[in-house]
């Protein structure tokens, strides 16, 4: 049964059977209520947010449906050096 009106990916069912979330084809997540008693009904598809331009990322939902966990890309700015410390100890001595 297709639940969401232009297509999507990934979808993702959430709070105990009563809701799928997926990726429409304009990177926003997308949710739509599902009713399963009797005859399966599903709602109106209802954008929850847009996911990050361009990163072709992978997503997914917590089983309750509030939390999204989603991959982004680390942008080359944000990279910071390491200093490594070798033989710290000695140096406490001192």
């Amino acid at each position: 049964m297709q639940v969401s009106t232009n297509g999507g990916l990934a979808p993702k069912w959430t709070r105990g059977g009563k809701e799928i979330v997926y990726q429409d084809f304009e990177e926003r997540v997308v949710a739509v209520d599902v009713d399963t008693a009797g005859v399966v009904r599903a709602g109106t598809p209802r954008h929850l947010f847009q996911l990050p331009e361009a990163t072709n990322v992978a997503w997914d939902v917590t089983a309750d449906g509030e939390r999204f966990l989603i991959s982004v890309p680390v942008a080359k700015s944000s990279s910071r050096l390491l200093d490594l410390v070798v033989n710290w100890q000695a140096a406490l001595k001192k």
